[in-house]
């Protein structure tokens, strides 16, 4: 049983402790997973920088349970300013995490965001935002450990 990140950094440690403390509680632990992550995403989403609001509605979580979050917000763009494609489409990187999500074969959880640049804006904590901050996702996570434990537990004993 897993929560996977979309290219994760920093938070190997949290993600295994969190994994492992997961994998302690019996019962169907998938919806509770599912659940509590989607908390998370939320909580990505409010603290995710805003210039035209493509990273933060570019945000997705894909479940086993097939219970998924993933369109893309209005804003979301695959382009560069110059009109220049540069990523894949949304959809087209969430039906990948459908297929990698699928395959798994216990409870399992992927949130990650899909513009090309998700990842640079995350790990920059140079960068001066004016509104949102760096870690926005990472942060998410490390701050409801507990509440995704406790969602968890709450719907397992369902």
């Amino acid at each position: 049983m897993a929560v996977k990140l979309q290219r994760p950094k920093g938070l190997d440690n949290i993600l295994k402790n969190l994994n492992k403390e997961i994998g302690k509680i019996e019962g169907d632990v998938q919806k509770g997973l599912t659940l509590g992550m989607l908390v998370v995403k939320g909580k990505s989403m409010a603290s995710t920088p805003v210039d035209t609001g493509n990273l933060k509605g570019s945000h997705y979580l894909v479940s086993k349970s097939g219970a998924m979050d993933q369109t893309a917000g209005s804003d979301f763009s695959t382009q560069d300013d110059s009109g220049k494609r540069v990523a894949a489409e949304h959809s087209g990187k969430v039906d990948a995490a459908k297929s990698r999500v699928k395959r798994k074969k216990d409870p399992f959880v992927e949130i990650g965001c899909t513009a090309f640049y998700a990842e640079r804006v995350h790990e920059d904590l140079q960068a001066n935002h004016t509104s949102g901050k760096a870690k926005f996702l990472e942060d998410a996570i490390k701050e409801n450990q507990q509440l995704i434990l406790d969602t968890v537990r709450r719907f397992a004993r369902r």
